[in-house]
């Protein structure tokens, strides 16, 4: 498995917190992106397995209907120390 920064971890647990308050599919968020995503790569950005892009970030933000920085706020980066 792909080593990812804690970073795309924590969004990706934000995601899924989010996704879940609305009773909504990991396939139901994928396919309400525009471009749509798959299943699996939702599955792997809330699972911290894959970074999440900017631009998907937001796109996910505005199907979630929330403010992006219910996504972001507080999150740091730290880089790795190799």
């Amino acid at each position: 498995m792909t080593n990812v920064e804690p970073i795309y971890a924590e969004l990706g647990r934000r995601i899924a917190r989010e996704r879940n308050r609305r009773c909504m599919s990991q396939a139901q968020l994928a396919y309400s992106l525009v471009p749509q995503v798959t299943r699996a790569a939702i599955s792997n950005m809330e699972g911290g397995r894959q970074r999440v892009m900017l631009h998907v970030a937001l796109d996910i933000a505005n199907a979630l209907r929330i403010p992006a920085m219910r996504l972001f706020a507080g999150l740091q980066y730290r880089p790795s120390q190799e």
